[in-house]
């Protein structure tokens, strides 16, 4: 069992009107289209974690804009990991994937994102409240519930 706390960073790159994803290829989130991100470094701050994270899964240069959001979940009695999500805004680059973490990257409009079945939830949730213009705080939310999951040891502001 970990005893530690995790604390992760993603990143939502609206660009010519479409939405930056990359696909797994490892993990609980293998072969799904996910926000492209990860973990911070001891003693990193998280606006330079998605800074650096982007840049080596996109070979994108973003800038950190804002906070979107924060998921805070329970994994254990002694471990937690915490997710933040920032707004980036395109600098240079093309997207290309990193051929270890992911192995495409690429820019989706929204009709196409939400008739994906292997895009995972919360970048879905992220993608669809950014777009209706509806995240403006970081409240609690009562709507995020995944599948097989005790919602006792989840939480996601928005």
């Amino acid at each position: 069992m970990d005893n530690h706390n995790f604390i992760g960073v993603g990143g939502l790159l609206y660009h010519h009107n479409q939405y930056l994803l990359v696909k797994h290829t490892y993990g609980e989130y293998k072969g799904q289209w996910i926000l492209p991100g990860g973990h911070v470094n001891p003693g990193e701050h998280i606006d330079d974690a998605i800074v650096r994270e982007f840049k080596e899964e996109t070979a994108l240069d973003v800038h950190p804009r804002s906070v979107l959001a924060l998921r805070s979940r329970k994994r254990s009695d002694t471990s937690l990991d915490c997710y933040i999500i920032f707004l980036l805004e395109y600098l240079d680059g093309q997207p290309a994937s990193d051929n270890l973490e992911n192995d495409a990257a690429r820019f989706f409009c929204l009709e196409e994102i939400n008739s994906m079945d292997n895009i995972i939830e919360l970048s879905k949730i992220i993608i669809n409240e950014f777009h209706a213009a509806t995240l403006k705080v970081l409240e609690k939310s009562t709507t995020y519930s995944p599948q097989g999951m005790d919602p006792e040891t989840l939480r996601l502001y928005l």
